[in-house]
């Protein structure tokens, strides 16, 4: 009789606990909109530095070694803008065998127009060209044109 008033007990002790009314749940109302979009209302300002070595091979001298190095500076200042404003794509492919990668391989592809791009800052210094390079665009622009809809 004694174990069974105890498991009476028990369970009710136990029901007791899950009577409880429980919270009351408040609902929150999201706004839908498209949320790929930024909500500034200035100019938005793009700041890269490109980097540019002079070549050791085949440049007759050294004016032609820092004039090249200008230009691969400054095209990789542009390749930096272009992955900033509209991304980059990544493909890759990876095998593997015995649970171990045996082949892994990784392209990158940027692809977009870049307009309207200023040289800041230019300076040539231990065989390296430095750009950095700026890119000013108007937030209404940006929305309209390059947020993914």
């Amino acid at each position: 009789m004694k174990k069974f008033s105890f498991i009476f007990g028990f369970l009710f002790f136990l029901g007791g606990c899950s009577c409880a009314t429980p919270a009351p749940v408040k609902k929150i109302k999201i706004p839908k909109k498209n949320n790929l979009q930024i909500a500034v209302k200035k100019d938005i300002v793009f700041k890269v530095t490109g980097t540019g070595v002079a070549p050791c091979e085949n440049m007759c001298n050294m004016a032609q070694a820092k004039v090249m190095a200008r230009r691969a500076a400054i095209l990789n200042a542009y390749e930096q803008l272009a992955e900033k404003v509209y991304g980059i794509k990544i493909d890759a492919q990876d095998s593997v065998k015995n649970m171990m990668s045996t082949n892994n391989q990784i392209s990158a592809q940027v692809k977009g127009l870049v307009k309207g791009a200023f040289i800041d800052k230019e300076e040539f210094k231990n065989g390296i060209y430095y750009v950095t390079m700026s890119l000013k665009i108007d937030a209404k622009n940006w929305n309209n044109n390059l947020t993914f809809k």
